[in-house]
């Protein structure tokens, strides 16, 4: 996969919006459906203009209305996510286990191991076996999954599962991404000839974004 970058508005760290956190979640829900990533965001347009409409100009409301007449409804995209956030949050607990195995010097925190661990803890109505993790889910998350890893993390610390994050938390929240796509990508693990992340295909953040520098929480 081509690297890419979210794109994120030069103001949505001091400002953010609910379109900002589309532009996150599109990403890691669909990183290599483009389609997928631009109905999302038409649906969240949408979503924003009708909880906006008093606020917003009309020349916006009236733009609004060809996107919202090929728009998915909420509902159905919320179903339709159901199985991408499943396995993007698969991928972040495969990122989080590597690191936080490599960084408390686990000998026995191979990748094997982690999808193995994975797949036993998922319950029977989603059972995934550890090939598939390891060959289909984790392959086509891994460009994300240091946000779905940040995602992990925050909820694993704080028990706030909101997704991606809340709005005032973006700056945090892309922060510790980029703390784990770092080490991600600057580290093996046991029997591995690379590093757990690849640094060409990792999904970015805006260069012209200040975000800051945040160490991973000691565990």
């Amino acid at each position: 996969m081509k690297s890419q970058t979210l794109a994120l508005r030069t103001g949505c760290l001091d400002d953010t919006s609910r379109l900002d956190l589309a532009v996150v979640e599109a990403h890691m829900l669909w990183p290599d459906d483009e389609r997928a990533r631009e109905r999302s965001l038409e649906t969240a347009n949408v979503q924003f203009g009708v909880a906006n409409s008093l606020n917003l100009p009309q020349y916006i409301l009236a733009g609004l209305l060809p996107i919202a007449a090929e728009a998915a409804p909420l509902t159905e995209l919320q179903e339709v996510a159901k199985k991408p956030f499943f396995h993007g949050l698969i991928a972040g607990r495969v990122l989080y286990g590597a690191v936080r195995g490599a960084m408390a010097a686990a000998d026995d925190r191979s990748m094997g191991r982690i999808y193995g661990d994975i797949a036993k803890s998922i319950p029977a109505a989603q059972r995934l076996s550890r090939k598939t993790i390891e060959n289909k889910v984790w392959p086509k998350y891994r460009p994300v999954a240091h946000f779905w890893a940040s995602y992990v993390d925050h909820a694993l610390a704080k028990g706030d599962t909101t997704f991606p994050c809340s709005i005032g938390r973006l700056g945090e929240f892309l922060a510790v991404a980029q703390a784990f796509r770092r080490l991600g990508e600057t580290t093996s693990t046991p029997q591995s000839p690379t590093t757990i992340l690849r640094h060409y295909d990792a999904v970015g953040v805006p260069a012209n974004l200040a975000v800051p520098e945040i160490p991973i929480r000691a565990a």
